[in-house]
């Protein structure tokens, strides 16, 4: 009877956390230092709320879950040309909370990738990047353990204007054409695991850096595929 009851609870489980690891977030700036990163550094404070859809007839058929994250990242970047940066980020996941799930989780997040400028017309600037990311997360409970991992593959661009010397806008559009992860659940002697991935590929970016001297701050919003909103300050050297 008890092992029975432990596999209910763990389809249960499984039902919520089923679609909550379907992405690794990429927080980076996207667009270069005019004058290039030797290095350029900086810190990132994010909230992120996303919905997810589950359609698996052994939990029940269609679901929908809402995960909220608090990240805390740190990014750098280095000039391996006038035109082309080398990116990296790493940071922690201070706080994830699945909707319907106690405890909450913490984890970690790390990232390396590319940017560049690929056109540069007056004010305007036209600037593609890719970044590969790697999320680790974990929901610890007396009862069970839920560890959840995701590798993405971020690609994208952006057009930023220059309105002035300080405040340059941008929006762009972002692609997730690799995304790949694994939940695993633990209650008990039960382990279970399931493959998962993003269901939409597709994000928005909009913001606008500020340029105060050797700092920059950074407000950001991305929406579709996620909804993430993001303050950043760095500076370069």
């Amino acid at each position: 009877m008890r092992y029975h009851q432990r596999l209910s609870c763990l389809a249960t489980f499984a039902g919520v956390v089923y679609a909550a690891p379907a992405m690794a977030l990429n927080l980076v700036a996207p667009i270069g230092a005019a004058n290039g990163c030797h290095p350029c550094v900086g810190g990132d404070l994010a909230l992120s709320d996303m919905d997810y859809e589950m359609d698996d007839a052994a939990f029940g058929g269609d679901d929908d879950f809402s995960v909220d994250r608090t990240l805390l990242t740190g990014e750098i970047a280095y000039a391996l040309s006038p035109r082309v940066d080398l990116l990296g980020q790493a940071g922690f996941i201070a706080d994830s909370d699945i909707d319907g799930v106690d405890p909450d989780g913490k984890g970690f997040i790390v990232g390396v990738g590319v940017r560049g400028l690929a056109y540069q017309s007056g004010r305007m600037r036209v600037s593609p990047y890719g970044l590969l990311s790697y999320q680790s997360e974990s929901y610890d409970d007396d009862d069970y353990n839920v560890e959840m991992t995701t590798h993405d593959l971020h690609v994208g661009g952006v057009v930023s204007f220059a309105v002035n010397d300080v405040v340059h806008p941008y929006g762009g559009v972002e692609l997730v054409p690799i995304s790949d992860g694994e939940v695993e659940v633990s209650v008990g002697r039960v382990d279970f695991s399931e493959d998962v991935e993003r269901e939409d590929p597709l994000n928005l970016k909009v913001g606008s850096e500020f340029l105060l001297d050797a700092l920059t701050m950074r407000a950001e919003a991305t929406v579709i595929g996620e909804s993430t909103m993001l303050a950043s300050v760095g500076s370069r050297f």
